[in-house]
């Protein structure tokens, strides 16, 4: 939205380029129906959730792949995995 109302054109000229306060406050930018809001803050709330779920499983899986990672080199290290043979058909 804020790149939609052009906001360059109210930049203040000087050394250093910025927006004023002042001509800023006067900027009209359209807003939904406080029942839209509230429609719309559900929606993120519960698709945020269900982001913030499917990280902590994905966080919890990459765990136990490190885990599961660390066991299979401590194995094939110790020679309790033939790893000579692994992968083969038959093996």
């Amino acid at each position: 939205m804020l790149e939609g109302l052009d906001l360059n054109q109210y930049s203040v000229a000087a050394a250093q380029p910025g927006l004023a306060v002042e001509a800023l406050a006067r900027v009209r930018a359209p807003k939904p129906e406080f029942s839209s809001q509230i429609r719309i803050a559900n929606f993120l709330d519960e698709k945020t959730t269900r982001i913030d779920d499917l990280r902590g499983h994905c966080k919890e899986h990459i765990s136990l792949l490190c885990e599961y990672r660390s066991s299979l080199i401590s194995a094939a290290v110790t020679g309790q995995l033939d790893i000579d043979n692994f992968g083969r058909s038959g093996a």
